[in-house]
């Protein structure tokens, strides 16, 4: 069994091929910008598909809509049975996931893929823990944080715990085809999440509640337009809804998923 990865620079990808290959599962790494040591696959030319998938017999991929079908038709021709793709659980989680900027990409992914003759398990995590690090320049700058929407309770989830689960989608057969909501143990408040690390830096960080119009201001470099608003909109709902937790990570891993305090004592270096 070939396993072949591909965003070898993402977070997932990397805790993936390290239970990969801890495990002696032969795995080639794919990446737009490869190393020697790896395959080029750059997710938005389908030219690089066919060598990068040849003997492949499944694939980790991260779910690109634009040229998703054509990864499908290569990955047939290529003779792969099974691809997991990292989703989002945006897909049920706001309404209207066909045009929802936050959903919709990963909505015609998941169909165009389900299109070819491979069996196709799909990962949706929610919101990653590791969302706090765009809050790294404003605590580190003046110890605060501005929020437009603080109490929206989301379902931190942990990158390492994704990557176990799609460990487990690779190599255990009754996982495949499956559709995966991966979330963490709780719902946790954006404040909450800022609190958990003032209290890790030992520090007070103020949580400051901005407009929506501050706040999209000052992530115009990042979040803009629909996107921007949909985001916007989400965070106002979960204020009045927390986000529904799942327990697939725990069932699949056989122990608690990670929860965010133990994300922020992992990382809060990179906060200081």
């Amino acid at each position: 069994m070939t396993v072949l990865v591909t965003g070898a620079r993402g977070a997932v990808s990397a805790g993936l091929l390290r239970h990969l290959t801890g495990a002696g599962i032969n795995v080639r790494i794919a990446s737009s910008t490869p190393q020697p040591d790896q395959t080029l696959l750059n997710l938005h030319d389908p030219a690089t598909f066919a060598t990068a998938l040849r003997g492949v017999s499944q694939v980790f991929l991260y779910a690109n809509a634009p040229t998703a079908a054509d990864f499908a038709t290569a990955a047939a021709t290529a003779g792969v049975g099974h691809i997991v793709v990292l989703s989002s659980n945006a897909v049920t989680t706001v309404a209207d996931p066909d045009v929802n900027p936050m959903a919709a990409p990963f909505l015609a992914a998941e169909t165009a893929l389900r299109a070819g003759p491979a069996t196709v398990t799909v990962l949706r995590p929610g919101s990653f823990s590791s969302n706090a690090r765009q809050w790294m320049h404003g605590i580190r700058a003046k110890r605060a944080v501005d929020l437009p929407y603080p109490a929206a309770r989301v379902d931190a989830v942990d990158e390492g715990d994704v990557a176990e689960v799609a460990y487990h989608t690779l190599t255990d057969s009754g996982l495949r085809g499956a559709t995966l909501n991966l979330t963490g143990p709780d719902a946790i408040s954006l404040a909450e999440q800022a609190h958990a690390l003032s209290a890790a830096l030992g520090e007070t960080i103020t949580v400051n509640r901005i407009t929506r119009e501050q706040w999209k201001q000052s992530a115009n470099q990042y979040v803009t337009g629909d996107y921007a608003e949909a985001l916007l909109n989400y965070w106002q709902a979960l204020e009045l809804h927390p986000a529904s937790i799942s327990t697939a990570v725990s069932d699949i891993a056989g122990r608690p998923a990670t929860n965010f305090h133990t994300w922020v004592h992992r990382n809060i270096d990179m906060f200081r």
